[in-house]
């Protein structure tokens, strides 16, 4: 059977995400969150896909820039993207925008 509906902004959503077209996506979100509220989806798991993809294309700064907004205060999720950035040896474009967030670290501080 073949159902027919209208698509709605999460259906654009998740097209644009399939599109790698990640800050277009997250734009949306932030206008579903503003009519829905948080959580109708998941921005994080987006930002995080956004980041592989910055990352994958060499946009190391542009990355990093946006960890403090996908990361949080999640401190395993800052730890594995500083591990990414050492590891493709662009480790202080990492800790340059980790240090501007609120969150710290402590694992390269000692």
């Amino acid at each position: 059977a073949i159902v027919v509906r209208p698509r709605d902004r999460k259906d654009h959503i998740a097209w644009l995400v399939e599109k790698q077209r990640y800050e277009e996506a997250l734009s949306e979100v932030e206008v579903l969150e503003h009519e829905e509220g948080a959580g109708a989806v998941d921005a994080s798991a987006i930002g995080q896909r956004y980041i592989e993809h910055l990352v994958g294309e060499g946009e190391f700064a542009k990355a990093a820039k946006l960890c403090p907004k996908v990361c949080g205060h999640d401190t395993k999720r800052w730890e594995d993207w500083i591990f990414v950035f050492a590891q493709k040896h662009h480790l202080q474009v990492g800790l340059q925008f980790q240090s501007k967030s609120t969150h710290v670290l402590t694992l390269f501080r000692t």
